[in-house]
């Protein structure tokens, strides 16, 4: 716990906030600026300002009281969704030196205006970024040269384009029938450098 951060002192309790979550590794509140009703952040209780600072423990906590909190949501607001998010970094858009989770029901036209914009990209580059991305996901892994070779996939191999014309896109599902998604990380990451852009 950083004594000087007030999310932390939230998170265990020393200053109050509308609970409705809490164990021994993380709590979660209601958002007094709400994007809507019932909009969560869930704080971890060890200090880190982003993801990669949290033990994969902690994270792997967090994530599954995250879906909890999302079901919980989805069945007491009717909600037809759920949106589930994470500014890590200034740049980002996080402006709290702490990690946080929203958690925040979803209803049609509710104007919040969380979609992504599609943008396009050439098959070369998207090659390249896969080229500078894969030695940084294997070390962080510990995977071998053989696995990543496998994922490997030239630009004559890749399948056309995919629009919305031409591919259904269907949403997961939201509620308890949805799959849970391991972490296989194994090593942790140090990212003092961001840290330090919140001092």
């Amino acid at each position: 716990m950083d004594q000087n951060c007030i999310f932390c002192q939230i998170a265990q309790g020393k200053v109050a906030a509308k609970r409705v979550y809490d164990d021994e590794k993380c709590a979660a509140v209601l958002d007094i600026n709400p994007a809507a009703k019932g909009h969560m952040l869930l704080l971890p209780k060890t200090h880190a300002a982003v993801l990669p600072q949290l033990h994969p423990e902690e994270a792997g906590h967090l994530l599954a009281v995250a879906k909890s909190l999302s079901n919980a949501l989805l069945r007491a607001y009717k909600a037809g969704g759920t949106t589930i998010f994470l500014a890590n970094g200034a740049v980002a858009g996080q402006r709290a030196p702490h990690l946080m989770i929203h958690i925040i029901p979803r209803f049609e036209g509710d104007g919040l205006g969380l979609i992504l914009p599609k943008k396009g990209i050439a098959p070369d580059d998207l090659q390249k970024c896969q080229e500078l991305l894969l030695p940084k996901v294997s070390k962080a892994f510990g995977l071998s040269e053989d696995i990543v070779a496998k994922w490997k996939v030239t630009v004559e191999k890749m399948p056309p384009k995919i629009t919305e014309a031409n591919a259904e896109q269907k949403t997961p599902p939201a509620g308890p029938e949805a799959q849970p998604v391991q972490d296989n990380s194994k090593k942790e990451v140090d990212l003092d450098m961001i840290s330090r852009l919140f001092k």
